[in-house]
């Protein structure tokens, strides 16, 4: 068996007791990080199937392993998977290390759930405190109670499948040190719990987006901020993930703080579903909540259940021009197509004198009008 010892900046000391390898320790001082690698007895599977279980436990917090990439039987489209078992709010960082050789792997990290699905990602991304270098780091927070797999390729294998064995892509080779360590559960709040604090949800241009987080402890409550970008009517949903025991609680807010809807149970489920019109532009906030005491990870959906397209803006920007006649007088078609509508006008007068603005619905149209005028300067 092959023992090598290569220095590189310093780390302080964590032993390794993996069973199947050499055992050793990971070294951190002011002078110099010493790495132990070696051949390893055995190749952490390509699939979740032969994942290296880690056994890490809060009476066990740290797991170190020295191995190879590109040692097992798919060469250099070689993965090695490693199982973790997590509570909803642990947190658990990951870090690789390399060894200075004449081959030195370029390590891209992966968290997959246990139904395959990405939670994590990290290339060319060292551990705090540590200098620029190839090496990956995560810091990881469970969003719900479960298994979980970390990922180790070379760079250039970035989309192997973890559920099926041989999927990935040739990458970079080489040996790694890992460096696992948990931090169990303090009731780490993902999201903020209020406007100031909130997350921003994304909603693309066709006015769809959606967010995983985790409600990590009774009476946790998650804020996010969202900017229509279309207008219609617009539905969110809060539906809990495969495996979580949350029952779900949706609120919708305006940016002043007036409730717009919520939702405990959708009808057909335990999940949460609101809808309501909404005009492009408009910020509202989506507080995720859940009933009674349950907790778990979700998942927030926002999409639009129609389109409506608004025939006049609604802002200075986007205001239509009136136009008027050499006598002053002018008229001009227009619909509320939603509640919260509005349609702005630019007039320019032709006459100085008493001006006489009506807005009225026209013949069969439900409309209860509103108007306001102003001047160029905001002045009503």
């Amino acid at each position: 068996m092959l023992i090598t010892r290569n220095s590189l900046p310093s780390r302080r000391c964590r032993p390794s007791t993996r069973p199947g390898y050499v055992s050793g320790e990971t070294c951190e001082s002011l002078e110099h990080r010493t790495l132990l690698t070696h051949v390893p007895l055995f190749d952490p599977g390509d699939a979740f199937a032969g994942a290296a279980a880690t056994d890490i436990s809060t009476e066990q917090p740290v797991y170190s392993a020295s191995t190879v990439i590109g040692d097992g039987p798919f060469a250099n489209a070689d993965v090695d998977l490693y199982r973790v078992e997590l509570s909803v709010g642990d947190r658990l960082t990951i870090d690789t290390d390399i060894p200075i050789g004449p081959v030195m792997l370029d390590p891209v990290l992966r968290v997959f759930d246990a139904a395959g699905i990405p939670r994590s990602f990290s290339d060319d991304d060292p551990a705090p405190g540590e200098p620029a270098s190839l090496e990956a780091f995560i810091d990881f927070v469970a969003p719900h109670t479960g298994t979980y797999f970390i990922g180790v390729s070379g760079f250039g294998n970035l989309n192997f499948n973890p559920l099926t064995s041989g999927t990935g892509t040739p990458g970079s080779t080489g040996p790694y040190g890992l460096v696992l360590e948990l931090f169990p559960s303090q009731n780490i709040d993902v999201v903020g719990n209020d406007f100031e604090n909130s997350a921003t949800l994304t909603l693309d241009s066709n006015g769809t987006g959606s967010v995983v987080s985790a409600i990590e402890s009774s009476g946790d409550l998650d804020v996010f901020r969202v900017e229509a970008t279309q207008n219609g009517l617009v539905r969110v949903r809060q539906v809990a993930t495969p495996g979580s025991g949350l029952d779900t609680f949706v609120s919708v807010f305006t940016s002043n703080g007036d409730l717009i809807a919520q939702n405990d149970d959708d009808g057909v489920s335990l999940n949460s579903l609101v809808q309501f019109p909404i005009s492009s532009g408009t910020v509202f906030f989506v507080r995720a909540g859940a009933f009674a005491d349950s907790i778990g990870e979700y998942r927030i959906e926002v999409d639009l259940a129609n389109v409506v397209t608004d025939d006049i803006g609604n802002n200075d920007a986007n205001a239509a021009v009136l136009p008027v006649d050499p006598q002053g007088s002018g008229r001009r078609l227009g619909e509320i197509e939603f509640s919260g509508d509005r349609d702005v006008f630019r007039i320019v007068a032709t006459q100085t004198g008493l001006l006489d603005i009506r807005q009225r619905a026209v013949p069969g149209s439900n409309l209860d009008s509103f108007l306001r005028v102003r001047d160029d300067g905001g002045n009503e």
